[in-house]
């Protein structure tokens, strides 16, 4: 770990204010890690910190409902604004998404697209469109195929084999010259690592444009995915560019949703 993880480079103030975010962040999660209330002492026993420090937190805390105290039940909980909190970012991850894909688009001057999988589709539920002219366009409620899709594949990589399988178990319609139609190869795409490489439409669904898309890892709420939509030549000239922008976005969805970015 270098000094700059640890805030050391920063001037004494910024330090301050990060340890205390890190001191506070280390009190709700002794808290939920708990299951139950926990008393001054206690917290200051599961934090090493200071009964005085851990006193000052809970009473930050307290004032912005993160936790709750009441002399009729001893100890301190956690309060209504951490489930509400967790509760908007699992029910709507468009709202976590949207800063990133806006973003991801600005980063690369193309048009990204937020899907979910719904029955054997890949939804577009948000997008951004490029403002420049040659831009790639869908419409938000349109329905991907999955097999011929970047957004399609970057699902398929999350899914169980079984429902892979039931998904692809029926005629798979040829878009283009490109469109792979064999099964097994699909199939393949299964629990693998989910990598731009591998998430790639090479002009498998309309000729001349090109998609590659990562999922959302680890979300219970559904199987959701972001893709970048270019012409051919465009991704051919910047294809590290645009594969090293799209797992930054992806990345950083991930660690807003508090999810495991590795998993």
């Amino acid at each position: 770990m270098s000094t700059s993880d640890l805030g050391l480079n920063q001037p004494k103030g910024q330090r301050n204010e990060m340890r205390m975010i890190a001191r506070a962040a280390a009190v709700l999660r002794a808290i939920a890690e708990s299951g139950t209330a926990l008393s001054l002492g206690q917290l200051a026993k599961k934090t090493d910190l200071p009964r005085a420090t851990v006193q000052r937190l809970v009473g930050a805390l307290e004032a912005e409902r993160f936790v709750i105290t009441d002399a009729t039940m001893p100890g301190v909980r956690l309060g209504s604004e951490v489930a509400r909190l967790a509760a908007l970012a699992h029910q709507d991850p468009r709202a976590v998404c949207k800063p990133w894909i806006q973003w991801l688009s600005d980063k690369i001057n193309e048009s990204v697209d937020l899907t979910v999988l719904q029955g054997d589709s890949a939804i577009v539920i948000d997008q951004v469109l490029t403002p420049h002219p040659f831009k790639i366009v869908t419409h938000i409620g349109t329905a991907l195929p999955v097999h011929c899709t970047a957004s399609g594949k970057a699902h398929l990589s999350q899914m169980s084999i079984d429902l892979a399988a039931r998904i692809l178990d029926k005629p798979l319609l040829a878009h283009t010259e490109n469109t792979i139609t064999d099964k097994e190869i699909l199939l393949s795409l299964v629990g693998t690592d989910p990598s731009a490489d591998r998430c790639t439409d090479n002009e498998e669904y309309v000729s001349g444009v090109v998609a590659v898309a990562l999922p959302i890892r680890g979300l219970p709420s559904g199987n959701y995915a972001i893709a970048v939509s270019m012409a051919r030549q465009s991704f051919l000239n910047r294809r590290l560019q645009i594969a090293d922008a799209l797992t930054t976005a992806r990345g950083s969805i991930e660690r807003s949703l508090g999810l495991d970015e590795n998993a």
